[in-house]
């Protein structure tokens, strides 16, 4: 065991040829740099994924996080299969209550009941911390039914007074489940394929690399766990997109 003391001040300046590493009150380890800045040691060199993640939107107007965006550009559409379950990869790299989740309507769906449901998926083995954790990069248990929106008109469709809580570091995913009963399904904005984060590199023919997960047929509810027998699509993918409270 190596006791430590909890630091609420700054360190002090160290001598040459060592470093000082404390505990801050937030219980996350840190150095002080050179300059003089303090850095948490878990956030070092983890790129910019960090940042789409930390904004709750209240310092801008009407902005949203898309976990799962790696490039910016212009945004395309999608068809989403009526009563098939659509899945993506959210990994999520600073912890997060979520407050709203949302899509955008661009071509309306026709047909009873008209409901785009809601969810967010674990990752399959995310409640594993052993060797195994993160190896399987599919849609386990349901964390969360989130609701579901009305998609026979179109613009913006959001859920709001969620208090949905995701951890640091794990891999989640967002769903979305069309109902309108052999109607005409929803199309929602979507970013390209070249926007999106690959779910699992390429196919064995090296071709285009998956960007989301289809799975299930005939569904009218989120089943938990997530539906088997999944298609891996390489396509544009659908844009679901949260707000955080915390």
């Amino acid at each position: 065991m190596i006791r430590t003391a909890i630091r609420t001040a700054h360190p002090t300046d160290t001598p040459d040829g060592s470093k000082d590493i404390y505990i801050g009150p937030d219980g996350k380890a840190y150095v002080r740099t050179s300059t003089g800045v303090l850095r948490r040691l878990d956030h070092d060199g983890r790129g910019m994924e960090m940042y789409q993640h930390r904004h709750s939107g209240g310092s801008y107007a009407n902005t949203w996080i898309v976990p799962n965006r790696t490039t910016g550009g212009s945004n395309t559409t999608y068809v989403t299969p009526d009563q098939a379950l659509v899945a993506v990869p959210w990994p999520v790299a600073v912890s997060m209550t979520v407050s709203e989740i949302a899509v955008y309507v661009t071509a309306a769906g026709v047909g009873a009941p008209g409901l785009l449901h809601l969810g967010i998926y674990y990752g399959i083995d995310e409640d594993d911390d052993g060797p195994l954790r993160g190896l399987d990069i599919y849609p386990g248990a349901l964390l969360a039914d989130c609701g579901s929106v009305d998609i026979t008109t179109t613009g913006e469709k959001k859920i709001t007074g969620l208090a949905v809580p995701l951890e640091e570091g794990r891999l989640y995913f967002g769903a979305a489940l069309c109902d309108v009963n052999g109607g005409t399904p929803v199309t929602l904005r979507a970013m390209p394929l070249t926007a999106a984060l690959a779910l699992v590199g390429t196919d064995s023919a090296w071709g285009n690399p998956p960007t989301h997960i289809q799975a299930g047929a005939a569904l009218t509810a989120l089943p938990d766990p997530f539906s088997a027998s999944p298609t891996l699509v390489t396509a544009a993918c659908p844009i679901i997109a949260i707000r955080r409270s915390a």
